[in-house]
């Protein structure tokens, strides 16, 4: 009984992106804010699919030299915390937070892929050079 909320907080989501309601929202939504075409090549949607992944591997790996370690950053932890399973959810629920605010303004301005993968390029970059950092010290 008690795994039902979790199956329906999985299924749900997954039934609404499967369900095809494209006709009827085109038919409520303004002009200004239609999608493009599903049939027109979206100029940097394949360079922010990459960023991601950029991004994910900056966050796994920043997360991964900082395992048990005492944690700087007073945003995900108390002064004098290690980084554990609490830090790691926090640090993890901020970085899905800053994908689904970017996946909202994509669904209203496509042209914002190229500025969004520069911008997850630069913080996954940023995320492992201070895993190098972590890796270094003793």
């Amino acid at each position: 009984m008690k795994y039902i909320g979790i199956i329906l907080l999985f299924v749900c989501p997954l039934m609404a992106q499967t369900a095809d309601l494209t006709v009827a929202a085109a038919s409520i939504s303004p002009a200004y804010l239609s999608r493009a075409d599903s049939s027109e090549k979206i100029e940097g949607r394949r360079l922010y699919l990459w960023s991601i992944a950029a991004l994910s591997a900056g966050n796994a790996a920043d997360a991964a030299s900082s395992w048990r370690r005492p944690e700087a950053n007073p945003v995900l932890a108390t002064p004098g915390a290690t980084f554990g399973t609490q830090t790691l959810l926090i640090k993890s629920g901020l970085v899905g937070a800053s994908l689904l605010l970017e996946r909202w303004a994509l669904h209203h301005n496509p042209r914002l892929y190229k500025p969004f993968a520069w911008i997850n390029i630069a913080v996954g970059g940023g995320l492992g050079a201070v895993a190098a950092r972590n890796a270094s010290l003793p």
